[in-house]
């Protein structure tokens, strides 16, 4: 298959299609850069299912077995059989979910590679919800412990499993309600922020711990993950100010995270507080912690609370956790649309001269990818510079994660941003999906983005709406 056409295919007869961007190779004198191809309306809702550009034929073959794995849906032992029977012969179906667990797949929860479209699988035999009030969302857990790094809540442990295989019981289950506050733009226009408060029911096993602290996660998109992780550290590290030295407020600081298999101490990337140094960590804690499944990284199972568990071959081999962490490596993020229109190049004006490019940073050069060369040398436009910075305290969980204390979070890259409604059929943003719109993000940000999120809010009514505008192109 050319990696210089645009290519689609399916897998199985579960006419699960998957649009694959391929971009149109550039001359060999070219170096790489930004793609600003347009996104054809009909595509738009695929448009994180796209490829790296150039990439080349003979990973075609890793992409389509690393989306395999993706769509899986995961059953207990011996019901891949009766799975089969009712979603059709060449579905994607694996045995070794559980025992308790948030999903069924890892698509439950990044529908369209996106953010976790509101979806759920019901089981066998019944049809998919196709909407819901509420996209999933998952709790994670966790206190600190002597020395200030995060440790599990001693019986529920990193993350809240609201899903078991019978006879047992969920952990427990959640509750999602809003605050609502009002404002107004000193120019009177009005605006809604909506704050989401959580409350825990159904504890299984009794009471958490009472220095456990509660944090409502929405799953991340994939798009460009590879690309970040191939950013050399370097260059990261390079955009920190972690004591303020230049005296502009902002004063973003790496994430040192430990290292599960070398016990080191190493850069943070992935995550809402850039709590994992790779993408094979990130996938192999997902496929854990989401939906039960033990990896060559993660072998042991997670046991309910009271019961004994027997050790067995990993449900997921090497090979398989490779094949799907390389799924991910190799999704693109979609090309910004619509540059040459001269308001958005206004708002991007706005949007430095208020102070965002300082943490959203725009650009970035890959450097050296000796198994991906797809994803080397590149110039790519994430804007994030990938570091912690202090939200302030209405968005803080009080939960540390590595280096990170509670009120601090990783720079959320912004590209694809102006397709997410296309693509997840809804807007959430921030860490637990309470802004519906870049407006009402920006409107939550404090702590260091505090004097730019005033100046966002200051600034007159054309200059928001440039600035937003520009935002939608990412």
């Amino acid at each position: 298959m050319s990696s210089s056409r645009a290519c689609a295919f399916a897998l199985g007869a579960t006419a699960i299609v998957i649009m694959i961007g391929c971009a149109d190779k550039p001359p060999d004198d070219a170096a790489p850069g930004p793609d600003h191809r347009p996104v054809a309306g009909d595509l738009a809702h695929n448009a994180y299912g796209h490829a790296v550009a150039d990439l080349v034929d003979d990973h075609w073959s890793d992409l389509r077995a690393g989306k395999a794995l993706f769509v899986t849906t995961w059953v207990a032992f011996g019901e891949a059989a009766a799975e089969r029977a009712a979603r059709g012969p060449a579905s994607q179906v694996r045995e070794g979910l559980g025992p308790q667990f948030n999903e069924r797949s890892c698509q439950a929860c990044h529908f369209r590679d996106g953010r976790g479209r509101p979806i759920r699988d019901p089981g066998p035999g019944r049809p998919l919800e196709s909407e819901r009030l509420d996209p999933p969302r998952l709790i994670r857990l966790g206190l600190a412990g002597a020395d200030g790094q995060l440790v599990p809540d001693p019986t529920y442990g990193g993350q809240l499993q609201d899903h078991a295989l019978s006879p047992l019981a969920p952990e427990g289950a959640f509750e999602i309600t809003s605050q609502i506050t009002y404002g107004q733009y000193p120019d009177a226009t009005p605006y809604m922020l909506e704050a989401p408060i959580v409350a825990l029911r159904e504890l299984r096993h009794g009471p958490m711990h009472p220095d456990t602290r509660v944090s409502l996660r929405l799953p991340p998109s994939l798009i460009g993950l590879g690309l970040i992780e191939a950013i050399p550290e370097q260059a990261i590290v390079a955009l920190a100010d972690p004591d303020d030295a230049d005296g502009d407020g902002v004063s973003g600081r790496p994430n040192r995270v430990r290292d599960p298999q070398t016990g080191a101490r190493v850069l943070g990337r992935f995550g809402w507080k850039a709590g994992q140094p790779s993408l094979w960590l990130q996938t192999a804690t997902a496929l854990r912690e989401d939906l039960g499944i033990t990896t060559p990284v993660f072998p042991d199972p997670q046991c309910a609370a009271g019961t004994a568990c027997e050790a067995s071959a990993p449900e997921l081999s090497a090979d398989d956790l490779e094949r799907l962490t390389r799924y991910t490596r190799l999704l693109g993020p979609p090309a910004r649309r619509r540059v040459d229109d001269a308001e958005l190049a206004r708002g991007e004006v706005v949007f430095a001269s208020a102070g965002c490019a300082r943490c959203h940073h725009p650009r970035f050069e890959t450097g050296e990818v000796s198994d991906l060369p797809e994803l080397a040398h590149r110039t790519i436009e994430p804007f994030s510079d990938l570091l912690l910075h202090d939200m302030g305290e209405a968005l803080s969980d009080q939960r540390p994660e590595g280096e990170a204390h509670g009120q601090e979070w990783r720079t959320a890259p912004l590209w694809g941003l102006g397709l997410l409604r296309a693509v997840s059929g809804d807007v959430r943003l921030l860490h637990d999906g309470r802004a519906r719109s870049p407006e009402q993000a920006i409107l939550w940000h404090g702590g260091e983005a505090q004097a730019a999120r005033d100046r966002f809010a200051r600034a007159t009514r054309q200059d928001r709406v440039a600035l937003l505008r520009f935002l939608d192109t990412l």
